[in-house]
């Protein structure tokens, strides 16, 4: 997913409706959001959608406490295959941490940057 800064623009611009969703977390709370392109992305992988998150910053699943081995990430990169041209037109402005490689549209891996180095899931991991 692709969290952009106005998710109205980017539905204007690819002409896909905004499609609500919401979900009550473990401890009572509800959180929800509105998305764009969900069903393209499920159709084509290498297509992330968009998500506007209208939850609390608190809230935000994101910020749930986790207990890992491993550090606390620093950063995320996903790894595709697809057309490049294609995802990045897709992608329009919006900044993402995206590498697209020539191939069958996949998500072909994902790199979770760490003060300790980097933690590599290939596809097989993800699924």
């Amino acid at each position: 997913a692709v969290a952009p800064a106005d998710v109205e623009a980017v539905a204007a611009r690819l002409r896909l409706p905004l499609v609500g969703g919401s979900r009550r977390r473990p401890d009572g709370r509800v959180v929800t959001w509105r998305t764009v392109g969900l069903g393209i992305a499920l159709e084509d992988p290498s297509r992330p959608f968009f998500i506007d998150w209208q939850t609390a910053a608190a809230d935000h699943p994101g910020r749930s406490p986790a207990n890992h081995r491993s550090p606390s990430p620093t950063g995320l990169r996903l790894e595709l295959s697809g057309d490049e041209r294609a995802v990045r037109s897709w992608l329009g402005d919006e900044e993402a941490a995206i590498v697209v490689r020539p191939g069958a549209p996949a998500i072909t891996g994902l790199v979770i940057e760490t003060v300790t180095g980097a933690v590599v899931l290939e596809a097989a991991d993800l699924r």
